[in-house]
């Protein structure tokens, strides 16, 4: 079984290059709420692509704007709550892609592959 912190996290990394999402997107396919994921990804998630999770507005906390819109101009994606619908993931596929990063790592407990949550962090 995996926590709500490698959920949160998983989803993060089963977003496609140039898909952004919202704390309450993610918090609904994880079954948690925004406001954990915002804490989750507050956290730890220097760990994964964290550009692509972003308020309803498609804001983040302004200590990282600078570096998210460095990321989003890589990515064309703009900003903005515009931003979200232009670039929203195709849902049955994202949710597809995390259920199976799920099903690895609840299938294949041999691997010696560190929970993400226990994984070195990514400098944002």
């Amino acid at each position: 079984m995996t926590s709500t912190v490698d959920d949160v996290l998983a989803a993060v990394e089963a977003l496609p290059a140039g898909a952004v999402v919202s704390y309450s997107d993610v918090a609904e396919l994880v079954g948690t709420s925004p406001r954990r994921v915002g804490t989750i990804m507050a956290r730890e998630g220097q760990e994964v692509d964290w550009w692509r999770v972003t308020t309803v507005r498609g804001t983040l906390p302004e200590h990282l704007m600078a570096d998210a819109r460095q990321h989003w101009e890589q990515e064309d994606l703009g900003g903005g709550a515009t931003m979200l619908r232009d670039h929203a993931p195709d849902l049955v596929e994202w949710e597809h892609n995390w259920q199976q990063s799920q099903l690895a790592t609840v299938t294949c407990p041999h691997m010696t592959a560190a929970p993400l949550s226990e994984r070195g962090r990514r400098a944002r």
